[in-house]
């Protein structure tokens, strides 16, 4: 590996479709797997059934590429790290993105549960400085929660909570290879991996397909969710001097936001709490200033995104709800 060389790649990929998405009702169940190995790409390799897990009738296994079937009314694939690489083997040319798409295309009831996304970096990065920035709080998160783990099994900064959908782990891959066993390992490797799950997996392919390269949205996802910094008034983000050695690798990305925020929930509290303790004060001086009404038609015309179009419907229903309910009341006792 060249020095300061940066690489991207998918290192896990779990997905499933409804099996009447992809099978026909008189579909010989002799040949499903067969089946399944060709329609998603997976030809080429010896498979063994293994024991079934998540309740599902069939299971096979080759190279880290995982098939189950049967039981349920889904087929789900899993490719771990090592099935990613098998994958790129048996089919050069087929870029992941083209891949995934396809997926999306030809079976609408294709979810995504988990799809881990890794930057590799040699001679760029130091875990120690990381682990001692982040300490340190020397740094601006999106993330509530990290994890900094030193010690001779693992040396890690784990930033979002287990529950979360999105989190995002930074470690030192050079020495988990060698905990391994593996001989022949490049020095000062450091991985950093987005772990995405559901809605959080579904959003990075989103904004993937719009910037169009896998490197771009990823620091620029990067980029808005951590920033580790020398100086930093707390103010004046304007003025923030990011450290060298993560501006490097930020390089010269803009900034992404998830559509889907790190498993928060998105209800009234939360609105209100951004409303009234985020925009408060700036709410309550432009109503001073130009009274409500003005207020009220300057913000008509805004767009509402879909989690705010949700959360109304939400509201509205439960409006109704009540109203039906103090109805019956209301005639019960008459």
């Amino acid at each position: 590996m060249k020095k300061n060389d940066v690489r991207f790649l998918v290192d896990y990929l779990s997905f499933s479709v409804t099996r009447l998405d992809f099978l026909n009702l008189d579909s010989d169940p002799q040949y499903i797997c067969e089946r399944i190995q060709a329609k998603f790409f997976l030809r080429g390799l010896q498979y063994t059934e293994r024991h079934s897990f998540y309740g599902y009738l069939s299971t096979y296994n080759a190279q880290g590429i995982t098939i189950c079937f049967g039981g349920r009314e889904d087929i789900y694939i899993q490719l771990s790290g090592t099935g990613c690489r098998a994958f790129e083997t048996l089919n050069k040319g087929l870029t992941w993105e083209k891949y995934i798409s396809y997926l999306f295309m030809t079976y609408p009831t294709m979810h995504i549960s988990r799809f881990d996304v890794a930057c590799d970096t040699f001679d760029l990065l130091q875990i120690e400085k990381i682990q001692r920035y982040t300490m340190a709080e020397k740094f601006v998160s999106k993330w509530r929660t990290y994890l900094v783990q030193v010690g001779n099994k693992e040396n890690s900064v784990i930033w979002g909570s287990p529950k979360s959908d999105f989190r995002c782990r930074i470690y030192d891959k050079t020495d988990e290879r060698k905990q391994k066993g593996i001989a022949e390992v490049p020095e000062n490797w450091v991985r950093c991996e987005f772990q995405l799950r559901n809605e959080a997996a579904q959003s990075f392919y989103k904004s993937w397909v719009n910037l169009g390269d896998l490197s771009s949205v990823f620091l620029a996802i990067l980029r808005n969710q951590l920033i580790y910094y020398s100086s930093y008034d707390g103010v004046h983000t304007d003025r923030m001097v990011i450290v060298g050695w993560w501006k490097q690798l930020l390089g010269n990305a803009g900034r992404c936001k998830m559509a889907y925020q790190g498993g928060m929930e998105y209800n009234l509290d939360n609105l209100r709490d951004y409303v009234v303790k985020q925009a408060g004060s700036s709410v309550r001086a432009y109503i001073e200033a130009v009274g409500p009404e003005k207020l009220l038609a300057d913000v008509s015309v805004r767009p509402l995104n879909d989690r705010q179009l949700a959360l109304l419907d939400g509201v509205r229903h439960d409006i109704i709800c009540k109203k039906e309910v103090s109805g019956c009341d209301s005639s019960s006792k008459m």
